[in-house]
């Protein structure tokens, strides 16, 4: 029977915040309003950045909280907008590397 376990969550290099949910992480993982917030990053870079690949950013990082864990903030709707924020400014950077690396000398070869 499963209970509610506090999961610390992160995608990219975004804060880490908490969520309560009863059951386990792949249940969690898979529920709908996680896949939802997923889905609404993966629609907000791909508007952003159309031509990219940023799944790497928006793979969640999910792990249970360990007792010690304290003062991380609710995944509400207001931190899913700082996450956005977040992950809107790591796709910059990775697409201003990647044109860096595509002008690069030899980059033809």
């Amino acid at each position: 029977m499963d209970t509610n376990k506090t999961y610390i969550v992160s995608f990219g290099d975004s804060d880490s915040y908490s969520v309560t949910f009863n059951g386990s992480r792949d249940q969690l993982l898979h529920s709908d309003n996680f896949r939802k917030i997923v889905d609404d990053l993966k629609d907000c870079l791909k508007k952003d950045f159309p031509a990219g690949n940023y799944d790497e950013l928006i793979s969640p990082k999910i792990r249970e909280a360990n007792p010690t864990d304290k003062g991380y903030a609710e995944l509400t709707p207001d931190a899913v907008r700082q996450i956005m924020h977040t992950l809107k400014r790591e796709g910059e950077v990775l697409n201003a590397n990647r044109r860096l690396d595509s002008d690069a000398p030899y980059s033809n070869i």
